[in-house]
């Protein structure tokens, strides 16, 4: 329309949001995984869960990708007036316009509060993580747990292959933290554990990590975030009360959030949308009641 041309040639809003589209789906250009070859070559395994993790995670991530490409084609055409632009589309066209993540898109992903642009960064890095997976025809050294569509299948499947190992049931065994060092890599593995996983990337809110102490210690002013270093999640048999009071004095149990809402919902797995466990890790030269009065707690993802 003749209102849209006056502004000295800037691109209407339809062409914009269309360019945006655009962008977007030039990420994902590769469309999804083969999944049905994928599961010939990860096959399931009786000793080893992570190719069972590995082909869920991509079928998560299939579904995410194929619902994005879908809503922004549609999008492009109900912008270049080839589709009615439904109610549904013209949520998804405000989105993309006002920089944010559809609500569309959200209903079938992981937790986020970011940004569009950030979104689609994470969700690139996520794929490329598995891709090194798929490339390398195994599980990884150390995991990247936030990477990760639905953590607990993680953790549960290093627990199965520790309970089918040492003939336990699953239910007696828990994991342990063992954190490392700040100087350890996080990809700087030569073999996976002999035990459980090493996992990293996440972050801790309201304290930092003190490789003097191997424990918690305050911030830095004004430093929200700070990096954890890697855990080695190790799989352990429960202990009674009374052995577990005896170890446990010095240590902050850390809740570990997906986003930093610190909030969530009951999903139909019966876990929370949010929370994902509790972290064990040293409380340096604080009491560990400090620690919960602070609010510390770890996240998976920044906004």
């Amino acid at each position: 329309s003749d209102a849209k041309e006056g502004g000295g040639g800037a691109a209407s809003t339809e062409e914009q949001v269309s360019n945006s589209a655009q962008e977007i789906l030039n990420t994902f250009a590769a469309g999804e995984y083969d999944t049905y070859k994928l599961r010939k070559v990860f096959p399931t395994l009786y000793n080893d869960s992570m190719n069972s993790v590995l082909c869920q995670e991509l079928d998560r991530f299939n579904g995410l990708i194929a619902l994005i490409r879908f809503s922004l084609l549609s999008v492009q055409r109900a912008a270049a007036g080839v589709e009615i632009m439904s109610d549904e589309l013209e949520l998804v066209f405000n989105s993309v316009f006002n920089g944010q993540v559809p609500e569309m898109w959200k209903s079938k992903s992981y937790p986020t509060l970011k940004s569009l642009i950030d979104y689609v960064n994470d969700l690139k890095a996520r794929l490329n993580f598995f891709d090194a997976w798929i490339a390398r025809g195994e599980a990884p050294s150390s995991l990247w747990l936030p990477g990760f569509f639905f953590t607990h299948a993680v953790m549960t499947g290093s627990l199965q292959n520790y309970c089918r190992q040492h003939h336990h049931a699953i239910d007696h065994v828990e994991f342990k933290h063992s954190p490392f060092s700040s100087a350890q890599g996080d990809t700087d593995f030569d073999e996976k554990p002999e035990s459980g996983i090493y996992v990293y990337g996440f972050y801790v809110e309201g304290a930092q990590w003190s490789d003097v102490q191997m424990g918690l210690e305050e911030s830095q002013p004004r430093t929200l975030y700070t990096r954890l270093p890697v855990l080695w999640m190790v799989p352990e048999l429960k202990q009674s009360a009374s052995e577990e009071e005896e170890e446990t004095t010095e240590l902050y149990n850390c809740p570990l959030y997906n986003t930093s809402e610190r909030r969530g919902q009951l999903s139909t797995t019966g876990h929370s949308t949010n929370f994902i466990m509790y972290l064990q890790l040293g409380s340096g030269e604080m009491d560990p009641n400090h620690w919960c009065k602070r609010g510390t707690a770890c996240l998976m993802q920044l906004d």
